[in-house]
């Protein structure tokens, strides 16, 4: 009888430290996530995308989300902690994918944010062929301007 109240007086605390709801996938599909937290994990690989002043992190794709844990913030804010596997060529290490740890915020307003372990490290030989490339368009665009401006009449 004594354990019991020692659960009861227990469970209230532990119940409201603990993710409201953690879910797993054991297929290669992501079918199993709720809508939220897909969308959530599709935003933050769109973002970390455009992170790289290279370019490089363009070619990250989502392969799979292995967990998500939906932790009820409050009144302010929705949290989801994830554990994605991310695809490339690219990567350092050589292999197709590799996997980060990320925390995704959306607060009550729709403003998100989210916070990533460690980046994924891209190879040297693939920052600098995007950094090339991103800096041969932007000249074109540029030449391409120019070319417009000498074309309009001037005006005195």
């Amino acid at each position: 009888m004594q354990l019991w109240w020692l659960f009861v007086l227990i469970c209230p605390c532990v119940g409201s430290a603990f993710p409201a709801t953690l879910r797993s996938i054991d297929d290669e599909s992501n079918a199993h996530f709720d809508g939220e937290s897909h969308d959530a994990a599709i935003y933050v690989v769109n973002q970390l995308k455009q992170m790289s002043d290279s370019g490089v992190y363009e070619s990250i794709e989502l392969s799979r989300i292995l967990s998500s844990e939906k932790i009820d913030g409050g009144i302010y804010h929705t949290k989801y902690v994830f554990r994605l596997r991310l695809e490339s060529p690219l990567f350092v290490s050589r292999r197709e994918t590799e996997e980060v740890n990320i925390i995704f915020m959306e607060d009550n307003k729709g403003q998100r944010s989210f916070a990533i372990d460690n980046f994924p490290q891209m190879s040297n030989h693939a920052i600098e062929e995007y950094r090339q490339h991103k800096f041969s368009d932007l000249h074109e665009r540029r030449k391409h301007l120019f070319q417009y401006i000498r074309s309009l009449p001037v005006a005195l």
